[in-house]
């Protein structure tokens, strides 16, 4: 069985978070990744406690960024599927493992149940 030939129609985030610009292509399985990433900047010079305070108070500030995917997939025989799925990074949620030997809050990616629609 060959797996469906999808195309990325829209990614929609937060501007403060950063993402992959690029499609990525799904694999053998139907699988597909991006790449979400909640960005300092450039890593603060070891001995400078205020950059590095800074960056410490950056990362343990409240952060949340929920964002909606839309797939859009054609099947070999023709058939339209559309795949919506609400996702939500964030470093509120109790229970993350901490970062930095526990400096920095934990983050969780959760992803709601896909919505599935056939469009064709």
């Amino acid at each position: 069985m060959n797996a469906a030939v999808g195309e990325v129609v829209t990614d929609t985030v937060n501007k403060s978070v950063i993402t992959a610009d690029e499609p990525t292509l799904l694999d053998s399985q139907g699988r597909g990744s991006d790449l979400v990433s909640n960005s300092f900047g450039s890593v603060p010079v070891r001995g400078d406690e205020r950059s590095e305070r800074a960056a410490l108070n950056y990362f343990n500030a409240d952060f949340t960024s929920k964002q909606t995917v839309t797939l859009t997939l054609t099947t070999p025989g023709g058939a339209v599927v559309r795949v919506t799925q609400q996702r939500t990074l964030t470093n509120t949620a109790s229970g993350a493992p901490p970062l930095s030997g526990g400096l920095i809050r934990g983050y969780t990616f959760t992803m709601d149940k896909p919505r599935i629609e056939r469009i064709k």
